[in-house]
């Protein structure tokens, strides 16, 4: 094997052999390996090329266009329009504008009566500057509504005092387009005497920091539409308004400080959440009709239906999540006492409902308090129905039991005569 190596040594670099070194052999092997997978890319339908472009971010569409003209084409033809400066280098308005005018004129000739996403955002906080994009915004427009565009998503945060307006010609057709699912605005003043929607295919609406001169009715703007999602927040509404849609299953109003009587007629929402902000006093809300609830946030807001909603919404159809664990652990600094006991055994039955064992333990002096349930099949209780738990339920909670109690680590200074008496007056 010595001589062998002697021997190659003693050649010229013309003579070796091989010709090429490992690396370079294997870096050719990885470039035909690209091609051929590129190739057979290159060869899939178009709508499935489009497909996977909807995984990659924007930016990364962009550089997909560059392999090969057949990619070049697929990007020309792709039915989204995202453009975010975000992803954009240079953040100067005028720069952001020269990159949309010019993205827009190379691809919009190429993506007629098929437009599926349009996204116009702009997020710079420049102190004591505006620009306005209205002529951009209503080019943007006029394309997305002769084009069949069915998801919108228009978003302009340059300065909290001053917002860009929208022409009424330029978002009026949209507000009936049968194509439209998804409509999204924030940062606009929008010119037009009604916010009316008819969009029938309308699924979900949302429209932050939006001004509308006059009155906002988002009843009539929702009559008729099949809109399942609706989001407003911190827009100038009516101070009184009625909600009717008996498709709407998600419903957030936040920081909607003006509205002082709400009716939210919705008998198939599922989550509702409100909040006042820091607008005085609270507003009254009526969701007697909102048979469906499963999760409710409200702030700044008084419940007007009286007893009903917590019967039937808040105890029917909230059951906590953890309704079926067995083992309640709370750690804390140190045990409580006295009253406090009974309280925060409460509110964690309230959690759990049938729980077998709540410990309660102390890191400060590294105590353990137990409490052991054993329950016993009662079927008078399970019949009874009582004025604040388990109504309609068909699972009960443990007052609905004949209950067996052990107490570990309680004594008459930490709780143990308050818990006993608690749970005598509950039993």
């Amino acid at each position: 094997m010595a001589v062998v190596l002697a021997m190659f040594d003693d050649c010229d670099d013309s003579e070796r052999w091989p010709p090429y070194s490992i690396s370079t052999v294997e870096a050719g092997n990885e470039h035909r390996e690209v091609e051929k997978a590129t190739t057979k890319l290159e060869n899939l339908p178009l709508p499935l090329i489009h497909h996977i472009m909807d995984s990659l971010s924007s930016k990364d569409s962009t550089k997909f266009s560059i392999l090969s003209k057949t990619f070049n084409s697929s990007w020309l033809t792709y039915p989204v329009l995202n453009f975010d400066n975000a992803l954009f280098p240079i953040q100067h308005p005028h720069a952001f504008k020269a990159f949309v005018h010019r993205t827009f004129q190379l691809r919009a000739p190429h993506i007629l009566g098929c437009l599926d996403k349009l996204r116009f955002c702009y997020k710079v906080h420049l102190c004591f500057f505006f620009y306005d994009f209205k002529p951009l915004v209503t080019e943007l427009l006029y394309f997305a509504s002769h084009n069949n565009c069915k998801v919108l998503d228009f978003e302009v945060d340059m300065i909290v005092s001053q917002s860009l307006s929208i022409p009424y010609n330029a978002l009026h057709p949209m507000l009936s387009s049968k194509f439209l699912t998804t409509l999204k605005l924030s940062g606009f003043t929008l010119l037009i005497p009604d916010l009316l929607i008819t969009c029938p295919a309308l699924k979900l609406l949302s429209i932050t920091f939006f001004d509308v001169p006059g009155k906002c009715i988002v009843s009539e703007a929702l009559t008729g539409v099949a809109t399942k999602i609706l989001h407003v927040r911190c827009c100038n509404l009516a101070k009184n308004m009625k909600i009717y849609n008996p498709n709407m299953e998600i419903l957030q109003l936040e920081n909607c400080g003006v509205v002082e009587n709400l009716v939210v007629s919705a008998p198939n929402i599922e989550y509702f959440e409100f909040s006042r902000g820091f607008w005085g006093q609270s507003s009254a809300i009526d969701i007697s009709a909102c048979a469906c609830l499963t999760l409710l946030a409200l702030e700044g807001a008084i419940i007007m239906d009286g007893t009903d909603i917590s019967k039937r919404v808040c105890v029917e159809n909230m059951v906590s999540p953890l309704h079926d664990v067995k083992h309640v652990i709370v750690k804390m600094g140190d045990i409580l006492r006295g009253h406090t006991i009974p309280s925060l055994v409460e509110s964690l039955l309230w959690l759990a409902l049938k729980p077998d064992i709540l410990t309660l333990e102390s890191s400060f002096k590294r105590k353990k308090s137990t409490i052991k349930f054993k329950y016993r099949w009662n079927a008078q209780k399970m019949d009874k129905e009582e004025d604040n738990c388990c109504i309609g339920l068909l699972i009960k909670c443990w007052r609905h039991y004949d209950l067996h109690i052990e107490y570990e680590g309680f004594d008459d200074n930490n709780g143990g005569n308050q818990l006993r008496e608690f749970f005598a007056s509950c039993l």
